[in-house]
């Protein structure tokens, strides 16, 4: 995004494309976010159903 300046910032139009950039870049937070979440949800699993230890 810092490479990209304000044109980077456009949601509609311009050069990046209808908001791809801004788009992706916000995504990505979203991907750890998910996928922080689904090791809990593993973990939780391996200990509780499985009888794995912590």
């Amino acid at each position: 995004m810092a490479i990209g300046g304000n044109d980077a910032l456009v949601w509609e139009g311009g050069e990046s494309h209808d908001g791809y950039l801004p788009k992706t870049w916000l995504r990505t937070k979203g991907n750890s976010i998910e996928g922080g979440t689904s090791e809990i949800q593993l973990n939780i699993v391996a200990k509780r159903i499985l009888g794995l230890p912590g």
